[in-house]
């Protein structure tokens, strides 16, 4: 049980760490875990995240075994790292890439008629799009 003194923040500067796992999952992260590793209690993690799975391969795979065998401390090899995020980004993605056709179509479009790219032209563009998305007849009948 912890009591409500040492909850405060002068109770939380008081607390001593007795051991963690720094975890490195892309290179540019190894040296910095690597520095740690000396300090009693500190233990090392290397590995790769997801999004860096491009960089996997002979060097980085090579540099964590040497880090393996050069530090008793590393306690743990493999993949870092959770990607939960990546759905949502990349619906945001999509989302973007779809904005950007639409204004591209929009300026392409106005370009050809002459227009100077202003609004009425994207709406005018717009417009056909909405039209041949719904048979061309703008939507009736």
């Amino acid at each position: 049980e912890v009591s409500a003194r040492e909850r405060t923040p002068a109770g939380f500067l008081r607390a001593t760490m007795e051991a963690c796992i720094s975890i490195a999952c892309s290179t540019s992260a190894y040296a910095p875990v690597t520095a740690l590793l000396d300090r009693p209690g500190v233990f090392g993690a290397f590995g790769c995240h997801p999004l860096s799975a491009t960089e996997w391969g002979g060097t980085m795979a090579a540099e964590v075994r040497r880090l393996v065998s050069q530090h008793p401390s590393v306690v743990a090899v493999g993949e870092c790292g959770l990607d939960y995020h990546l759905d949502r980004l990349q619906q945001e993605e999509k989302q973007r890439l779809e904005q950007d056709d639409g204004r591209r179509k929009s300026q392409d479009a106005a370009s050809a008629s002459g227009g100077s790219g202003s609004s009425g032209g994207a709406r005018d563009a717009e417009a056909g799009e909405a039209r041949s998305s719904r048979g061309g007849r703008g939507g009736r009948g």
